[in-house]
Order: C-alpha cells, then structure tokens, then sequence
C-alpha cells in the first residue's frame, strides 16, 4: 500500500513539473496557423517564435535568425556601441584624473603660469646655444675653410686673390 501512495505521489509530481514547462509556438507561414509544442517545433526553427509558461503567459520572445546583411549590421553596432562605451569610460578617467590633480580653479592657473614659464626658459636657452653657434663656432669654421679655399686656388691658378665677395656676417 504503502509503494502504490509512493508510486501515486511520483506519478503526480512528474505530472505537475511537465506541467509547469515552457511551450513554443509560432506562426506556420504555410498555412498561418500558430504552431506550439513542448519542444521547439520544426516549423518554427530558424523563424520567430514565443516561449509560454504553464499558464500561457509570455516568458520570452525569440527573434528569427539574421541574415548576413543584418549580422554585419548588428556587428557593425556593436562595434560602435563598444566605441562609445570606451569612450565614455576613457572620459570618465579623465575627468576623474583632472579632479584628482586640481583641487581648485586657481591651482589649474598655477600650473598654466608653471608650464607657460618652463616653455619660456626653453626657448631663452635654445636662443642663446643659436647665438653661441653663429658667433662662435660655425662661422668662424666656414670662415676658415673658404679662405684655405681662396688661398689654395691661388695658388694653382697663380692668380691673385681676390677679395671675398659678399661674405656674410653671422645674423644677430
């Protein structure tokens, strides 16, 4: 007796979770009838089609299968989607970097005055190498060179030297 309740009792809960299983229906474009089975029936492979709980309701809405025009589009939002994420994320970086380095306006005005001044420094010392080099070191080597030149053509030519021509001065 005590077996046949068992039996009884398992025979009603296999029952009851069958029970509450999806179900799966679609429209047969063959014959535009709904189509709805426990399983996935063949008719609505590859098309849309609804998931119903046990009581009927709508637990999930599965849309037809891309084409591969609507694949490269939907890979083509994603991509962008993912674009503007990073990008909003990357911002979001910044943004938090800038408040995290400044703590008040006047501290980004300090910093500017800071860079301004090192930008200026540079450029007195590079102007100052500039004037060096042309007092200095070039012109004094082509000076040099281009009177060897003169003297020794001179020289092969037995003619006599003539004054240089133009020569210029360094650029001050």
């Amino acid at each position: 007796m005590r077996r046949l309740i068992l039996a009884h009792l398992l025979l009603i809960s296999l029952g009851s979770a069958q029970a509450a299983g999806e179900f799966y229906c679609c429209h047969d474009p063959n014959t535009g009838r709904r189509v709805c089975g426990d399983t996935l029936p063949e008719q609505c492979r590859g098309r849309a089609y609804r998931v119903l709980d046990s009581g009927g309701n709508i637990a999930k809405e599965v849309g037809a299968a891309l084409t591969p025009e609507q694949k490269a589009e939907q890979a083509l939002e994603n991509r962008r989607r993912k674009q503007l994420e990073d990008a909003s994320r990357e911002q979001r970086r910044r943004d938090q970097a800038l408040l995290d380095t400044y703590a008040m306006p006047e501290d980004i005005d300090l910093a500017q005055r800071k860079a301004e001044s090192d930008v200026n420094l540079a450029i007195l010392a590079t102007i100052s190498r500039i004037d060096e080099a042309r007092t200095k070191r070039e012109f004094d080597v082509i000076k040099s060179k281009y009177d060897a030149d003169r003297k020794r053509y001179h020289e092969l030519t037995r003619r006599s030297p003539a004054a240089p021509s133009g020569s210029a001065q360094p650029i001050r």
